[in-house]
């Protein structure tokens, strides 16, 4: 994203790897806050865009050179768009997913920071946008799991989330 980016921002809660170190590297402005949900992280990193338009990519996710291509000519143009959805494409162990339903799907990832907000509960935040949207024909790619192990942290950790959001919400699980 650094070729079509006015501004990079992460928000870490407590990195313990070379993120912060290599981010530092391309200008990248860094806030900390402790992790309380991921509705709030984004939400918080969208409070802090400066830019009219915000990218939501996480960090296993990366632009294809089209889509890069595609946001820049896209944003250089005067609209009534409010937001973009953006194909992701799932790779799962290495390879790409080319079954319907967890191949590609569309996500809304590109919007005017006035406009979105992130809801939901602890796990699987929603960016919604008031206004018009659209989708871009170029994907970007999603690198969900290297190994079992991974999958079934993730999975556990997930459906805890999952389990608490629903306890606050005073649903039966």
């Amino acid at each position: 994203v650094k070729d079509i980016a006015d501004e990079i921002i992460i928000v870490d809660s407590g990195s313990t790897d070379n993120t912060l170190e290599i981010a530092r590297k391309y200008g990248t402005k860094i806030f900390h806050k402790d992790f309380v949900s991921f509705t709030e992280q984004k939400n918080f990193s969208l409070n802090n865009c400066s830019s009219i338009w915000a990218l939501n990519i996480d960090a296993d996710e990366y632009l294809t050179p089209a889509l890069a291509k595609e946001i820049k000519k896209t944003l250089s143009k005067k609209t009534d768009i409010d937001g973009y959805f953006l194909i992701r494409n799932n790779i799962f162990l290495g390879r790409q997913m080319k079954h319907s339903g967890i191949s590609a799907e569309a996500r809304l990832r590109l919007v005017k920071t006035k406009k979105a907000k992130y809801v939901g509960g602890l796990v699987h935040e929603e960016l919604v946008v008031e206004g018009k949207t659209s989708t871009l024909k170029n994907t970007f790619m999603h690198n969900t799991y290297t190994s079992i192990e991974q999958y079934f942290e993730k999975f556990n950790r997930y459906s805890t989330l999952a389990a608490l959001t629903m306890q606050q919400e005073h649903k039966k699980f």
